[in-house]
C-alpha cells in the first residue's frame, strides 16, 4: 500500500470514525457558519440548510467506517491468496481493478465447450 496515499486520508478517516456524529452534526451546522468566508462561499445556500449539514454528516460518518471496514476486510487476506491471485494474473499494475479481474476470471468461468470461441 502507498504509504503517501494512506497519510493524506487519514485526517478525514480520524475525524470521521474518531468523532461521535452529533459532534459532526454541530460542526458542519453551526461551526462553518462562524466563517465569514464560509458565508460568501457558492456552497452557503446549502451549508446553511440543516438538512444539507445532517446528510452530509450521515455520509461522511457512514463513509468513515466503512472505509475501517473495508482495510480491516482487506488487511485480513492471507498472503497465499494475494500469491494465487497475482499467478492468475490479478492485480499488479493495472490502471483498473474490474479490468485486471474480469479477463482471468471470465476465462475460468466459461463453460469447456465454449472456451475455443
Amino acid at each position: 500500500m502507498n504509504l503517501q496515499v494512506m497519510w493524506d486520508n487519514l485526517p478525514l478517516y480520524a475525524a470521521g470514525a474518531g468523532t461521535t456524529l452529533l459532534v459532526q452534526l454541530f460542526l458542519l451546522h453551526h461551526g462553518l457558519a462562524q466563517f465569514d468566508a464560509v458565508r460568501d462561499s457558492l456552497p452557503w445556500p446549502w451549508l446553511k440548510s440543516a438538512w444539507f449539514c445532517a446528510v452530509a454528516a450521515f455520509a461522511i460518518n457512514t463513509c468513515a467506517y466503512t472505509t475501517g471496514i473495508l482495510h480491516g476486510a482487506v488487511k485480513a487476506v492471507p498472503a497465499g491468496e494475494v500469491e494465487a491471485a497475482r499467478a492468475l494474473g490479478m492485480g499488479g499494475g493495472s490502471s483498473s481493478a474490474a479490468s485486471s479481474c474480469h479477463r482471468p476470471c471470465a476465462a475460468a468461468c466459461r463453460p469447456a465447450a465454449t472456451r475455443w470461441c
